[in-house]
């Protein structure tokens, strides 16, 4: 392994095989990488759904020896760092090994996933069909059984991924439609109910027609109905706007670049902000504060410090900082996606520069779940609604237990046609948030004319939201 390594060349060196067997090749000859220790595999596989990313030895430890103590767990992690070591030594590395954090380089491992997306991006959608899994293969088959941490993870991720793989196929069936490849396009839609069974719409003919934006539904519908039509997708763009800091996820910089205490506090704040504790965000600027006097050239915190002053209908003071914060971190890290998503959440949806930032960021980082919803926002306002809804089915399929992105998301797979998509989004969001599953329903219902169902079913969930305004509001507009 190690004099092929030393001279491989730097972008893409090696492939990973994701779904079914883990399996690990040097991209040029074929030549098998694999390490024989099935803990050294399962490591790399960890590391490769998190590239470009930092992963603590902790983490690791708790993943990988989570019935150990701490000192026998070290050890043997540093044991399958050592098995390991032709991968660190590789010119340049293909793993770096810090004193407290283990990476894979971004550009080092090609995913299965990674070479997929790439395929749907330059429009091969002939090559994706043939590489695409079965529909009862499994993300890393034979890495079952090695810890229960590892176990844990790897049944999360297996679902996490399968939802990315369904939303690429979606997506992809509907690039293929747009690029008039029929053939594919139909094919495409074949695999994606063998992967989605629930999605059972009849496969594409021709290019749908675009929903309505509110300027056309306006002049198409009378007055009364006009108003009942337009409010759901209104209301969802508005709430997304409006509440657009409480999602928020921005990317852990590496300890060594600034001191533990400001990283300590940032993780403390970034908590807060991610579990939507609102009654203690004024303690989360507070933090944020310290950490960026700590290290004024910490991004992550820099970013989170300006989201939450540019959130919530700011004064014309705090909108004033918060988009002086949000440039000096781009500034810092021209590469952040989060930074360039922030600003453009800071300067509204419809300003030019507002979506440029927001493209940006999602040509940046086209896995966050958060910036997918932005961008969402921006195709919508352009009237690509369309894009739209593959956003956010690239945001729900990111992040599927975010209730904000899943709400949306079925309001939008509704509006376009895809009923059973829309309620399989609902029935997830039923089991996370009733309020907002509730606030979901309602739009849908709305939406269709449904009025005698939106009352009935208000009523019934009006003692379970303890919020008897919120429902009466609901009425009234039914």
């Amino acid at each position: 392994m190690a004099s092929r390594l030393l001279t491989l060349p730097s972008m893409a060196r090696v492939t990973m095989c994701c779904w079914g067997d883990f399996g690990l090749h040097e991209a040029a000859s074929g030549e098998d990488l694999r390490p024989r220790g099935r803990k050294a595999r399962a490591l790399l596989a960890y590391l490769a759904l998190h590239s470009g990313k930092p992963v603590s030895r902790q983490r690791l430890m708790s993943l990988l020896w989570s019935e150990r103590a701490d000192e026998q767990a070290r050890s043997s992690l540093r044991q399958v760092l050592f098995e390991l070591r032709e991968f660190s030594r590789a010119d340049p590395p293909l793993l770096h090994i810090a004193r407290d954090t283990v990476a894979l380089p971004s550009d080092a491992i090609e995913t299965d996933m990674d070479r997929w997306r790439r395929l749907a991006e330059e429009a091969d959608y002939e090559t994706l069909l043939t590489e695409l899994p079965d529909g009862d293969d499994t993300l890393f088959a034979n890495l079952d059984g090695i810890d229960c941490g590892f176990d844990e993870w790897l049944q999360v991720e297996r679902t996490r991924q399968r939802d990315a793989l369904i939303a690429l196929i979606a997506d992809a069936s509907a690039g293929a439609l747009a690029a008039g490849q029929t053939r594919a396009a139909r094919a495409l839609h074949a695999r994606l109910i063998e992967f989605n069974p629930e999605e059972s719409a009849p496969a594409p003919s021709s290019p749908p027609a675009p929903v309505q934006g509110p300027e056309a539904a306006a002049a198409a519908a009378p007055g009364p109905r006009r108003r009942l039509i337009l409010w759901p997708l209104g209301a969802a763009l508005l709430a997304a706007a409006g509440g657009s800091a409480l999602w928020f996820r921005s990317e852990p910089a590496a300890v060594s670049q600034q001191s533990r205490q400001a990283q300590d506090l940032y993780e403390t704040a970034h908590a807060i902000v991610y579990q939507r504790r609102g009654a203690e965000f004024p303690t989360a600027l507070n933090l944020l504060r310290r950490a960026t006097a700590l290290d004024p050239a910490f991004v992550p915190a820099i970013t989170d410090l300006a989201a939450l002053l540019g959130m919530d209908n700011p004064d014309t003071e705090n909108r004033a900082e918060a988009e002086r914060l949000a440039r000096s971190a781009i500034r810092l890290d021209p590469k952040s996606a989060m930074a360039h998503g922030v600003l453009g959440m800071i300067l509204g949806f419809d300003s030019a520069e507002a979506r440029s930032e927001i493209k940006k960021a999602a040509a940046l980082d086209p896995r966050d779940a958060q910036i997918q919803f932005w961008l969402s926002n921006v195709l919508g306002n352009e009237g690509d609604y369309v894009g739209r809804l593959q956003a956010l089915r690239r945001a729900a399929a990111s992040d599927p237990s975010w209730n904000r992105g899943l709400g949306v998301a079925a309001v939008a797979a509704w509006e376009m046609g895809f009923p059973k998509e829309a309620e399989g989004y609902a029935a997830r969001l039923r089991d996370i948030d009733f309020r907002q599953s509730f606030d979901c329903s309602y739009s849908i219902d709305f939406a269709g004319g449904d009025y005698s169902g939106v009352v009935a079913d208000t009523l019934a969930a009006r003692e379970r939201l303890n919020d008897s305004n919120f429902a009466d509001g609901k009425l009234g507009m039914a």
